[in-house]
């Protein structure tokens, strides 16, 4: 069993198809600035991370 640092919710539904179960998600809490704003938004937006 795994603790998961990561905002990635499909990252979760991965290790736990191949057998690992994560018994805690901790997201990562980094405020967006000027230079990462935007590749941020878009992960949120393409890909479902969790911020």
């Amino acid at each position: 069993a795994v603790r998961l640092l990561t905002n990635n919710p499909a990252k979760v539904a991965q290790l736990e198809a191949a057998g690992t179960r994560v018994v805690e998600r901790v997201p990562h809490h980094l405020p967006p600035n000027p230079h990462n704003a935007r590749y941020l938004a878009t992960k949120r937006d393409r890909t479902g991370h969790e911020f």
